[in-house]
């Protein structure tokens, strides 16, 4: 539990009119979609630093890079980088043509069509001492963030579009930080600017739905528009909201849409482990300055078999 005062949860589709943000509020335990037109990073940002306040911007698109990266990049020697943030501020985040030429400078790619294909860019990066994914990825069996298409799941097009919206609204002055790369999570909210941070929705689905404990990852056909109504439907009626008084607005929206169902139900995740002091993330975090932390994931079992929403 930390203190914050809201907790805003934005779906991050790669499309930004698709893009969905919804915010917690604490004092009043309600959750609402955000009416503002915050479909990118600065004016997202700049939403957040109006309102004052802690508060915790959390994006559903990774944060972070596999430590094996910036081991290479270390060894490489140009230029030198101290962690993820430090390697952000100067990276180009460009594509490669294909596995043959996947580098450190160009690490982001499309997976083609065909058998093995992944696997090409695997061992094209083990040749040059990376893992294509974090810790945490390899735990959940999440996807590397360098796949940018190709294969369902990816994420690399949401994430090269977080990170360079969070580049520039440095340069642009916007204060925030991130967490965990600037520091622990609590002295950065004390500064009362906003702080970026990763989430993950199918930790963010089990912390919302299931009432007991242990709790696995848990899978959704958030695509289908009778999943997603039948999970509003039991987020209702869990115990925790019950005994903790949470209201949840646009439900409308959460039912007809489902960037608008992600970005509710993590809003509604974070609100619960906040108000039930239930563990943020998964700790000890694994070098925090370069692989990040997740939110939503220390509420959840890691070593358990993934689950599915019926």
């Amino acid at each position: 539990m930390v203190d914050v005062d809201r907790i805003i949860c934005a779906d991050w589709s790669k499309e930004p009119a698709r893009r969905a943000v919804y915010q917690a509020n604490l004092s009043d335990r309600v959750v609402r979609r955000v009416a503002a037109e915050v479909h990118e990073v600065r004016a997202l940002l700049s939403y957040a630093n109006g309102l004052g306040g802690r508060t915790l911007v959390a994006f559903d698109a990774p944060l972070g890079l596999p430590e094996s990266f910036i081991t290479a990049v270390r060894a490489a020697g140009a230029p030198p980088a101290a962690g993820f943030l430090d390697w952000l501020s100067t990276a180009s985040l460009d594509h490669c043509t294909g596995a043959h030429d996947w580098s450190l400078a160009a690490p982001f790619f499309r997976v083609p069509a065909g058998e093995g294909a992944l696997g090409r860019f695997e061992a094209a990066a083990r040749r040059q001492g990376v893992d294509l994914r974090r810790r945490i990825e390899r735990q959940t069996g999440g996807k590397s963030v360098f796949i940018t298409a190709g294969i369902p799941g990816s994420v690399g097009s949401a994430a090269r579009d977080l990170w360079k919206g969070l580049v520039n609204a440095r340069k642009a002055k916007l204060p925030f930080s991130v967490w965990p790369f600037d520091g622990p999570l609590d002295p950065l909210l004390a500064r009362d600017v906003p702080v970026v941070a990763e989430t993950y929705p199918r930790a963010a689905y089990a912390t919302a739905l299931c009432d007991a404990a242990p709790r696995a990852r848990m899978a959704l056909s958030k695509t289908k528009a009778s999943v997603r109504s039948s999970a509003l439907d039991r987020l209702l009626s869990t115990r925790w909201v019950r005994a903790t008084g949470a209201r949840f607005e646009d439900l409308d929206r959460a039912r007809s849409g489902e960037d608008d169902f992600d970005a509710l139900m993590t809003a509604a995740a974070l609100l619960r482990c906040q108000v039930q002091g239930l563990p943020l993330w998964a700790a000890p975090l694994h070098a925090p300055s370069i692989e990040g932390g997740i939110l939503s994931t220390g509420s959840i079992d890691l070593t358990l078999p993934e689950t599915t929403f019926a």
